[in-house]
Formats: C-alpha cells, structure tokens, sequence
C-alpha cells in the first residue's frame, strides 16, 4: 500500500518531534520512529484503524498522545494529519476541513 504524506501533515511531524527534542535529547527521534511504526502498519494493514469522521480512520501512536489521521482510497493511504489527543472537536474538525479543501497529496 503507497503512503502519502500532506504538506500540513508533515510539518505537524517535523513540528512535533521539534518539541519533544527540546524537551530531551533524541525523544524527538523516538517520537519520529513511533510514527513510523505507524506508518507500517497502515501499510499492511490499512483498514487498522478506528473510522474518524465522515472520511478518515486514525491510528493512535503508542507511546505518545497523538493520532495518525488518514483516508483510504484505492491503493493509497493519505496522511493527514498528526494531530494531539487532547485537542478539542472543533479544532479537529476544521484541521479536516483544511485538508479537504487544500488536498494537496
């Protein structure tokens, strides 16, 4: 299964594991390859995760609080977004809502 990563999705990562370097030395490498733990397995298994919204599914990350947010189409799975667990549904909804007008994956 092709992974595609959005441009938003990717600076959520790149922003995220910034802070967690910050906060120790290599936590924000480990924050980088537990993503990609993820990752894998919605390569193999992309119907892994909870349905989320209308149309997307996430994948909680273990050992951090946050969610992979992605769609299914076809062969491919569409990253969204990486988002924290504790935001709020309307923050939520318009990140959506952001990625769906500027799908840009």
């Amino acid at each position: 299964m092709k992974i595609v990563l959005s441009s938003l999705a990717a600076r959520e990562l790149i922003e995220e594991s910034g802070k967690y370097e910050e906060k120790a030395p290599n936590f924000g490498s480990i924050f980088i390859d537990e993503f990609e733990v993820s990752v894998r397995l919605l390569q193999e298994f992309p119907e892994a995760g909870h349905v989320f919204g209308a149309h997307f599914r996430r994948v909680l990350m273990k050992r951090f609080p946050f969610s992979v947010i992605y769609a299914v189409s076809g062969g491919l799975v569409r990253i969204v977004a990486i988002m924290h667990q504790h935001r709020g549904p309307e923050f939520i909804a318009k990140r959506l809502e952001m990625d769906s007008a500027g799908s840009d994956c």
